[in-house]
C-alpha cells in the first residue's frame, strides 16, 4: 500500500471513531440534562404530571438545543476538517 492509502484508512478510521463518540456524548448529555431538570422539577409541591413536564420541557429546550448544534458540528465538521490538504 502507498502511504497516502494508509493515510487515508487513518482518517478515515478517526473520522468513525469520533462520529460513534459524538453521537454517545450527545445521548448522554441529552439523558443528563433531563434527569437533573427532571428531579428538579419534581419538587415542584402541588404540580401535576403533565405542569412538570411542561416545565421541563420549557427549561431544558436551549441545553438540548445547543447540545444538538455542537453535536451535530464536530459530527459534520471533523470529517471535512479531517480530509482537508494540509499544505
Amino acid at each position: 500500500m502507498t502511504q497516502s492509502a494508509l493515510t487515508n484508512e487513518a482518517v478515515v478510521k478517526k473520522i468513525k471513531l469520533i462520529r460513534y463518540w459524538t453521537f454517545v456524548v450527545f445521548i448522554i448529555a441529552f439523558v443528563v440534562e433531563t434527569l437533573v431538570l427532571g428531579l428538579v422539577a419534581r419538587g415542584c409541591p402541588g404540580c401535576s404530571a403533565g405542569q412538570i413536564i411542561g416545565l421541563l420541557i420549557a427549561n431544558v429546550w436551549p441545553m438540548w438545543l445547543v447540545t444538538f448544534i455542537v453535536c451535530g458540528l464536530v459530527f459534520f465538521g471533523y470529517p471535512i476538517w479531517a480530509r482537508r490538504n494540509p499544505m
